[in-house]
C-alpha cells in the first residue's frame, strides 16, 4: 500500500492590521493567500473572505481592508479574530481531513478536497475507523473500497 505524506507545509501568520499582514507577506516571500479568521464565518469564500495570489506588499494593504468589509457585510455581528496570512504553494492539492465520533458509527474521518471544493459532499469519503486499520486514508479515496 503507498500512502502520501505531506511534504510541504506553507508558512503563515495571523495579522490583526494591514501593515501587520504585509509585513507577515513580505517575510514569507510573495505570492500569498489571504483569509478571514471568525468563528463566525465557517464559509469563508461565500463570505468573500478569501483572496489567492496576492503578489505585493500595497496588495496585502488593499485586500486586507476589502476582507474585513466583505466581511462585515456578509455578516455584520462577526467576531473578526484577524486575517490569516499564508504562503501560497504552487502545483499540489489542497485537501480537507476532520474527524467525529457519531453515536451509530463511531469514529468516522472526513477526507476530500480542500478549498472551495469542501463544499462538494460527493467528493468526501467517510469512513470508520478501528485501531488495527492502518489504511492510508489517501488510497482510501483513490480505491474505495467496502
Amino acid at each position: 500500500m503507498r500512502c502520501l505524506w505531506l511534504s510541504t507545509v506553507p508558512k503563515e501568520g495571523v495579522a490583526k492590521s494591514a501593515e501587520e499582514a504585509a509585513k507577515i507577506a513580505t517575510a514569507m516571500g510573495f505570492p500569498v493567500v489571504m483569509k478571514i479568521v471568525s468563528p463566525d464565518i465557517l464559509h469563508k469564500t461565500e463570505a468573500g473572505g478569501v483572496v489567492v495570489g496576492v503578489k505585493t506588499a500595497a496588495d496585502v494593504a488593499t485586500n486586507y481592508a476589502t476582507i474585513l468589509a466583505n466581511a462585515k457585510k456578509y455578516k455584520a455581528d462577526a467576531k473578526i479574530e484577524g486575517i490569516q496570512i499564508q504562503q501560497m504553494l504552487l502545483g499540489g492539492t489542497e485537501v480537507i481531513i476532520g474527524s467525529i465520533t457519531d453515536g451509530s458509527f463511531g469514529k468516522l474521518v472526513a477526507f476530500g478536497l480542500g478549498g472551495v471544493l469542501v463544499e462538494v459532499l460527493k467528493d468526501i469519503t467517510f469512513r470508520p475507523c478501528a485501531r488495527h486499520q492502518g489504511r492510508c486514508l489517501v488510497d482510501a479515496r483513490r480505491h474505495p473500497g467496502p
